[in-house]
């Protein structure tokens, strides 16, 4: 949808004042910039960028624990595993990807919940750049590696979080979930989150037999040479210096959406 200056101001007053008038939740008047990614992804649809707010909240409210903890520095030592990041290069219809690389995942060192605190924030991050919000994001994750230490660990409680933050939680649109190298031992858990995601997202969500089926859907001169693709071999250190420098940012995202104090309550 082609916006002018006009009317994305004016969807934003509306929208703050939906949010006044609709919810509990407060937000600065100056950062209206936080608020337009529900309106991207709901291609400014009020309604839908409304219903898409009161869930990412109610989320945060739900996995309180797991956003508490989430901070860049905190998770230093598991962001350097490599295991995950946003790549340099943009698929050609403009949407991120997010390349995951399971043999770098030491589970002695790394818990479940970790790795998704680690996925969550990789993608609150990737979700600060308006391309990604407009033209949504792939998760492209190398499962070679996948062994007996990792299915022992990975319950249906961290799969129903994962299902969750990819369906209708984070203000993105996830264009596609592509996975390649994947050993047999891989299938309960393939078929396990399948069943967690929206129809939409099931279709898009693709078990890879070979690399060339891959390179259909997401093309080589986007994808690290880890995987036959033409860039360098994967290196997350960009994308882990870009979350520690982005730190103060998201500090300050934590504090939006407080609830207003009910009236006559005690402090």
């Amino acid at each position: 949808m082609e916006k002018t200056p006009v009317t994305t101001e004016d969807s934003l007053s509306v929208f703050k004042y939906m949010i006044q008038t609709e919810t509990d939740l407060q937000f600065p008047e100056n950062d209206s910039e936080f608020l337009l990614r529900f309106q991207h992804v709901a291609k400014y649809d009020l309604k839908k960028a409304l219903d898409r707010l009161k869930r990412y909240y109610k989320a945060r409210e739900q996995y309180k624990t797991d956003y508490e903890n989430m901070k860049p520095s905190g998770l230093l030592p598991l962001l350097k595993q490599n295991i995950l990041g946003i790549l340099r290069v943009r698929h050609e219809d403009g949407s991120a990807i997010l390349f995951v690389k399971i043999s770098n995942w030491n589970t002695d060192k790394c818990s479940p919940d970790h790795l998704f605190a680690v996925v969550a924030l990789s993608l609150e991050k990737a979700i600060e750049e308006s391309e990604t919000q407009i033209s949504g994001l792939k998760v492209v994750a190398d499962v070679s590696g996948f062994t007996f230490s990792h299915l022992k660990v990975v319950g249906i409680g961290l799969l129903v979080k994962f299902a969750k933050l990819l369906t209708g939680v984070l203000p993105l649109r996830i264009t596609g979930i592509h996975l390649v190298n994947a050993p047999s031992l891989f299938n309960a858990i393939y078929f396990t989150l399948k069943m967690l995601l929206t129809p939409k997202l099931r279709s898009r969500y693709v078990l890879h037999g070979e690399l060339k089926s891959l390179y259909k859907h997401v093309s080589r001169e986007c994808l690290p040479s880890d995987i036959g693709g033409s860039q360098p071999e994967f290196d997350n250190s960009e994308h882990v210096q870009e979350l520690l420098d982005w730190e103060p940012t998201w500090e300050k995202y934590m504090t939006y959406g407080t609830r207003k104090t009910p009236v006559g309550s005690k402090n």
